[in-house]
């Protein structure tokens, strides 16, 4: 399957770039999976500076970034795959990509995410559990946005069907912005403005690399941190659990509340039994 995959990078990220195009190489795609750089708008440019609304200038500079890539996927026939410059790919992620669109008809789908923030700790449990099912099923969950119900956010990893780039456009398009693209697209989804599925478990991850965010604000970065665990826990390719073991290690407060180290103490021992014995 021929795909087009456009990933934003930031002109003075060159560490990101190397990143990320070692990794592609690495997960020896077919020559039909192409990589294309797309240079992200900076928080300077002038675009940004014209863009009335509250949002901050990253997040102004990222949500431009993805909408004029997008725009400027039009100049490719077939489906294209955004991706952000932290985005990291395993051996898997074409075979089970490929599948999926395979399985489902053009006409049901504008966007797949196949990389997203899950934020509530109670969901990380209950999906951990879905995971280990569909490995043991050697199977893929796949659910329309509109009909997940749990919290989610992100967009660094998508694909956008070939017949809906100038729909999505025009669903993302905004004279103002208060708000983080992905949350944006999250909106148009979950409203039935644009048709979304969300894949299970996720088909890419975010690489280390970005756990130095260049969107997030530094007072929530430490939370979003330990969701790109999550995330490079429960993706195809999770593979090195030590060193996701070692990283939240590193990130452990020193003092929990009492009531809250107690709570730990009593929900990974009944998690465990329960992803276990329960079916």
């Amino acid at each position: 399957m021929k795909l087009d995959i456009l990933y934003i990078n930031l002109q003075s990220a060159t560490g990101r770039n190397d990143e990320l195009v070692r990794n592609f190489s690495e997960s020896a795609f077919t020559d039909e999976w192409t990589l294309h750089r797309f240079e992200a708008i900076s928080a300077q440019s002038q675009l940004v500076l014209d863009t009335k609304g509250t949002a901050s200038p990253n997040l102004k500079g990222n949500y431009h970034s993805h909408v004029e890539c997008i725009r400027q996927s039009k100049c490719y026939d077939n489906h294209v795959m955004i991706i952000e410059d932290d985005t990291k790919f395993c051996h898997a992620t074409q075979f089970w990509l490929e599948r999926i669109i395979e399985s489902i008809s053009e006409n049901d789908w504008d966007i797949i995410l196949i990389d997203f923030y899950v934020s509530n700790a109670i969901d990380m449990a209950d999906l951990m559990k879905a995971r280990r099912q569909c490995l043991e099923s050697n199977s893929i969950s796949l659910t329309n946005a509109a009909l997940w119900n749990r919290a989610f956010a992100g967009a660094g990893s998508y694909i956008v069907n070939k017949n809906s780039k100038n729909k999505i456009i025009e669903a993302m398009s905004f004279d103002s912005l208060d708000y983080a693209y992905d949350l944006l697209l999250r909106q148009a989804m979950c409203g039935g403005v644009l048709n979304g599925i969300l894949v299970f478990p996720f088909l890419t991850t975010v690489s280390d690399i970005g756990d130095d965010s260049q969107v997030q604000g530094q007072d929530r970065l430490l939370e979003v941190i330990y969701m790109h665990l999550f995330r490079r826990l429960t993706w195809i390719g999770a593979d090195d659990l030590q060193a996701i073991k070692e990283r939240a290690d590193q990130l452990r407060p020193k003092n929990f509340p009492e009531d809250v180290a107690l709570l730990e103490s009593i929900m990974m021992p009944l998690l465990s039994l329960q992803m276990h014995w329960r079916t």
